[in-house]
């Protein structure tokens, strides 16, 4: 009897466990939606561009990466040689990365001071601040001229991060956009741009919003150490002296460097034959730069004008006379206003000349 007992609860547990996996396999089988329910009170990307209070956090958080140039644990100025020293051997209050350079244990494998996926960091902050202020549709309580404002920081600060790492790395991958969770292996492998490249996109940013930065920080209870426009124009100079320094302007040490796919730096000089300086200043250029290894590749013909509309050159040297009918400003209104004829590298600026609206002349 005890044993025919025993055996009926052994069916009935194995029943019910058949009956139970049945009913869980056909839950997986036909949905895992329970996996997809966000937790509550956990943020949102959205939930930073509701209002202007939230907003304004991510608006520091794009701020917050600017680096601490007065620590010794960041500035490898400070203790990256010998001007200033510590006591050895190393203990948790003397252990900074810099010095550690001073004493050759900089390596490849996991360098010390690298700043390079800290700034790149704050551009993607960056970039989604941007995207989502730049909607009209969210921060609704936020007025047009405080979110020009905020726009301008922002790009500013973005600069800023593209400069701190060409200072550090010299070519770079210039971050415009941010790459959507789903791109691919193919599409994140980005190529590092040349030096003048991602000088001449910094530069873009900057002038971009120069104009929508306050000139003085009127708030210096609650606004102190924001952007402003003597802080844009600093940091344009700064970028320019520091593109034109023998550092990236001519180093031999790089001289022989080449991109992932075997491509030197070179230049497109375009010029023509009428005059006879011309194509000689070309061969000279191209037999100097030569040295640095930048290779000079020199279009010498007489339909100049057409490749220098087409914008097909990246140094265009011409002759032309400055004042033939006496105008003092013919040079300027015929070469570099906006819509001049001869303005083939369509340069622009408003501070200079008369500009409209749309950055054309007056």
């Amino acid at each position: 009897m005890k044993n025919r007992m025993i055996y009926q609860m052994k069916n009935k547990v194995r029943n019910l466990t058949y009956f139970l996996l049945l009913i869980g396999g056909t839950a997986l089988t036909q949905s895992c939606s329970y996996l997809d329910v966000v937790p509550d009170k956990i943020g949102t990307i959205d939930n930073s561009f509701t209002n202007r209070n939230e907003a304004e956090k991510y608006l520091n958080t794009c701020y917050s990466y600017i680096p601490g140039n007065d620590s010794p644990y960041n500035n490898v100025a400070l203790m990256g040689a010998d001007e200033l020293w510590s006591y050895y051997p190393l203990t948790p209050y003397n252990d900074f990365g810099p010095w550690k350079i001073a004493l050759g244990r900089q390596n490849v494998n996991d360098p010390l001071c690298n700043m390079w996926y800290v700034y790149y960091r704050g551009i993607r902050d960056c970039n989604i601040f941007l995207e989502n202020v730049s909607d009209m549709s969210k921060v609704g309580d936020l007025t047009p001229s405080m979110r020009k404002r905020w726009l301008a920081e922002v790009k500013f600060l973005k600069a800023y991060y593209h400069f701190c790492l060409f200072r550090m790395y010299g070519p770079i991958v210039i971050a415009d956009d941010n790459l959507p969770i789903s791109a691919t292996p193919e599409e994140v492998r980005k190529k590092r741009e040349p030096v003048d490249k991602v000088v001449q996109y910094i530069v873009d940013l900057l002038d971009e919003c120069l104009e929508d930065l306050p000139r003085v920080i009127s708030n210096k209870g609650s606004e102190l150490g924001r952007v402003t426009q003597i802080a844009n124009l600093t940091l344009k100079a700064r970028l320019l002296v520091t593109a034109a320094s023998p550092l990236f302007n001519g180093n031999k040490d790089y001289a022989n460097y080449v991109d992932k796919d075997g491509e030197k730096l070179s230049i497109n000089w375009l010029t023509y034959p009428t005059r006879l300086e011309q194509p000689k200043l070309a061969e000279y250029a191209q037999s100097t730069l030569k040295d640095i290894g930048i290779e000079v590749n020199v279009n010498n013909t007489a339909d100049h004008a057409t490749y220098a509309k087409n914008g097909e050159f990246d140094v265009y040297v011409s002759s032309l006379t400055t004042a033939p009918t006496g105008d003092p400003e013919y040079f300027f209104t015929s070469t570099v206003v906006s819509d001049a004829a001869k303005n083939y590298g369509k340069y622009s600026n408003c501070n200079c000349w008369r500009c409209a609206g749309d950055g054309s002349s007056l």
